[in-house]
């Protein structure tokens, strides 16, 4: 009888041990695949920093309300940008 508890007991320290592994690995995976995914986003943002680079050039002849307006958006953009590259 003795033996079976202690086979029991050990059974059960094993499962635990096993089930303590899957924890960590399934957060690896998913902070892996959380990574990956951000890494997809940005690739896929790229060719949208060229246009934004052209686009935050200030036209020529703009009013001050124009350029006040101009400059708001470029503000945001730039926001933008160093989103990017906090993730990048």
């Amino acid at each position: 009888l003795e033996a079976d508890i202690d086979q029991v007991a050990n059974d059960f320290l094993r499962l635990q041990a096993d089930l303590a592994n899957y924890r960590r690995q399934h957060e690896d995976a998913m902070s892996k695949a959380g990574y990956l995914g951000r890494q997809d986003v940005l690739r896929s943002l790229v060719p949208f920093t060229a246009d934004v680079d052209r686009a935050l050039v200030m036209p020529e002849g703009l009013s001050q309300r124009e350029a006040g307006i101009f400059e708001s958006y470029a503000l945001t953009f730039k926001k933008v940008y160093g989103v990017w590259d906090k993730f990048g």
